[in-house]
Order: C-alpha cells, then structure tokens, then sequence
C-alpha cells in the first residue's frame, strides 16, 4: 500500500497553514496516524507539497511464470495453493476468458483452450527464487493448469508481459463506452465474486470482463456497452456488483478510492455514523469544502442505499 511507503508529509491546508507530518524512525505512535488520514483522503483534507518516501533494495533475482487455467476455478484453486505453500509472490495477475478473447482478436496468440490465466512473479535471492519458483510450478500443476511458461531471462520477461500490457487496449477496442469498478474479496471468494458477476452479467444482459491482482483479491471488473438505453442496465449490473463484493466482507475500492462516481455508494460498506464522524473530520481540515468538493461522501442519498 502506498502508506507502507510514505515516511513524512509536507501538507498545506486550505487557511495556509502548513503542517509537517510522518517520522523518520522505523516506529513511532505518538499521536494520532495523521498521515495514513492524510494519504488515503483523495486531495479532501490538504494539498501535499513534499513527501519524503522509504526505498527498499532491488530483488537479486525476478522469476516470471505464465500460466492457463481451462476455467476461472482452476486460476482460483492455483492462487489458494500458492499462498498456502508459503510462497508471496510480488504479483499474481489474473484475467478472465472474455479478457483472454478480447486479447485473442487483438492479435495475441493464446491457447483457444484457456479460459483464465496467471501471470506471476516472484523475486528475491537467487536461491530463494529459484525454490519459490518450483514452488509456484507445483501450485499451477496441482491446480490443473494447461500449461505453464517459465520466462529465463530479461527478454523472456519482457514478451510474457507485453500482452497483459496491450491488454487495456484490446478491451477498449470492444465497445464504444467502458467503466472498471476496482474492488476487493478475501483471496478465497474471488471465484464466488466473478460466479456472481457473470450472473448479473447474464441477468442484466450487459458485457463484463475481470482482471486484476489476485494475489491481494483486487479485481477490476468492466462494464462494456455501446448504446444509451444500455446504461441502466449497466448502473444496476454494477449495484449488483458491489452488494456483492460487500456480502463477500469484501471492499468497494482497493487502488483508486470512492472518489465521486462511487460516493452514491458509500452506505453499501459504512456505517451512517462512521460517514458522519468522517465528514466532521472534512469540515476540521476545509471548514468551506473548497477540495474536491463531492468526492467520497455522497452529496445525497442514493435511491438504493
């Protein structure tokens, strides 16, 4: 998370005053976090003028593995075994059977067998590589994968990530108009989340396609339409979303925040009195809301919250 990252802020509020939170030591709790508030505030709170950050060594050794599933529960299956081993690979991206297609049209020559893919890597000292690798091997072979692809060097690397980097660009390719809701599960409800996203996917006849982080659980489904009579299908299909991901003790952001198009939203996950505690906490630092004004608290009720 960006806050395990971030030593001490420089932070000017709306009246001029400037304030200087964090530390420089390796703990410290005295006083309240004022800067985990500040970091995961979206620009509500203070304006950041400096910001000192904690660097950390680079791996001896990067391991990449591509792997194919023949459906998203094997991909699942694969991801609980890996974790469970032990092992905590620096990523494990996954991506689902329409984002595979989207990417076949696109001109990537991928096995027409798979129907969900890993892209994994692990890093370390070379012997811990190497072992962890094995171990992650064993994890896609014990989970029925069809087929797995170990990068040797650099350049091996390089082409096994470069479809999952002209993959945004396959998908925008699909539909005039695309929304990507980022939200978080337990790792072990990801496929009982994308089970109910093709449900509603079915049931409100609107285009999805999921990928993302599955080694932390943050998924990024999208919602692809190209017509204006779609849209209510869309806004309905994505409510349906996120009670679910809530249901699951899951979150509605992991990477991108409420921001304003899922303020509506926000009494899906929170409490009236923690939102209420929180806008008290926004008028402390911006008594006249002047910083993004609308963004994470909803500025009125939403008609199923």
């Amino acid at each position: 998370m960006t806050l395990d990252y971030l030593r001490r802020l420089e932070a000017l509020l709306v009246g001029g005053q400037r304030l200087r939170v964090g530390r420089r030591t390796l703990k410290g709790v005295t006083g309240y976090d004022v800067t985990g508030l500040l970091v995961g505030s979206e620009g509500t709170l203070a304006v950041f003028s400096e910001a000192t950050l904690r660097l950390i060594p680079k791996p001896e050794s990067i391991t990449t593995l591509l792997a194919l599933f023949p459906d998203l529960a094997a991909s699942a299956e694969c991801v609980a075994e890996i974790t469970s081993s032990g092992v905590t690979p620096r990523c494990i991206e996954l991506l689902d059977a329409a984002t595979l297609e989207a990417m076949r049209r696109a001109g990537n020559p991928i096995d027409t067998r798979a129907n969900a893919m890993l892209l994994i890597e692990v890093d370390g000292r070379v012997a811990e590589c190497e072992l962890e690798t094995e171990r992650v091997g064993n994890a896609c072979t014990t989970a029925r994968a069809l087929d797995v692809l170990v990068a040797q060097d650099p350049a091996q690397r390089a082409r096994l990530w470069s479809a999952r980097r002209e993959m945004s660009y396959a998908v925008r390719r699909l539909s005039r108009h695309k929304l990507s809701e980022d939200v978080v599960v337990p790792r072990q409800r990801i496929a009982t989340l994308l089970d109910r996203v093709a449900a509603s996917s079915e049931r409100n006849a609107v285009r999805t396609l999921t990928y993302g982080h599955a080694g932390d659980g943050n998924l990024h489904v999208n919602f692809l339409w190209d017509e204006p009579e779609e849209v209510p299908r869309v806004e309905r299909a994505i409510e349906e979303l996120f009670r679910a991901v809530v249901a699951l003790g899951g979150t509605l952001s992991g990477e991108h925040g409420i921001g304003v198009l899922k303020a509506p939203y926000l009494p899906l996950e929170q409490a009236p009195e923690l939102i209420e505690l929180q806008k008290n906490l926004k008028r402390v630092f911006d008594p006249e809301g002047l910083l993004n004004p609308g963004k994470i608290f909803p500025t009125g009720p939403h008609a199923s919250c």
